[in-house]
């Protein structure tokens, strides 16, 4: 009797051992412990998947020997193998070359679109480039003889600071770009940039996070329909 009691056990101990459970951890960057905002993390083995919040806490069902990945805007993809369910930490390395990296300047800040330099009388002052940007030395200057003129040039600088903005925005929300933190497929990464693509205003504002952006927007659309999470197919013509 006492041995079949003992064998009843051990396989009760074995069932809690390999069965799911819920993991609570933590994710910090490595060397600062600074902790990570809108790291999203799936589990290869169940297709589980959750996002850190603000204190880079998530938690996630999963069992022993799954593969769990890591994936977050400026930081190396990692793969951690569950070999202990009380894990408490994981730490991500930073990206030290982002090839995706884009600096942006607020629409206010005429970055490149010219300067007022006493030594010419505060004209508009610009520095000639190459078409791709760079620069290739000498300066142009901008004559403006009254303030009509002058008015018309800070709107011309507004527009062109905000179109540089908005092509900076183009180049972050790229399918590509955003496949790489969305567990979405890719059709629904497509209905996602539809959507969720922010504007200039929005997107140079001093508060404005992408991570904690992302993981807002992100949460809004996993509690759409499915047949919302599609991009739209305008009607040809005639049809």
């Amino acid at each position: 009797m006492l041995r079949y009691t003992i064998l009843s056990l051990l396989c009760c101990m074995f069932f809690v051992d390999t069965r799911a459970q819920t993991i609570k951890a933590t994710v910090f960057e490595n060397h600062t412990r600074v902790t990570l905002q809108g790291i999203f993390i799936r589990n290869l083995s169940n297709k589980e998947s959750a996002i850190t919040d603000v204190k880079g806490k998530f938690s996630l069902k999963a069992k022993l020997n799954d593969l769990l990945v890591f994936t977050g805007y400026g930081y190396l993809n990692d793969t951690l193998l569950v070999t202990n369910l009380k894990m408490e930490e994981v730490f991500l390395e930073p990206k030290t070359n982002m090839l995706n990296q884009v600096d942006i300047s607020t629409p206010e800040v005429n970055t490149g679109s010219g300067w007022s330099d006493p030594a010419f009388h505060n004209q508009t002052t610009i520095y000639q480039r190459n078409a791709d940007g760079s620069y290739k030395g000498g300066v142009a200057f901008r004559i403006w003889s009254s303030k009509g003129a002058e008015h018309k040039r800070q709107k011309l600088a507004q527009k062109q600071a905000e179109e540089e903005v908005n092509q900076q925005i183009l180049k972050v929300f790229t399918a590509k770009n955003l496949a790489k933190y969305l567990p979405l497929p890719p059709v629904e990464i497509e209905g996602f940039i539809t959507r969720y693509t922010p504007g200039a205003k929005v997107y140079t504002a001093n508060d404005f996070n992408l991570l904690a952006y992302l993981d807002k927007c992100y949460k809004e659309y996993m509690k759409l329909p499915p047949e919302k999470r599609v991009p739209v197919k305008l009607a040809a013509p005639g049809k």
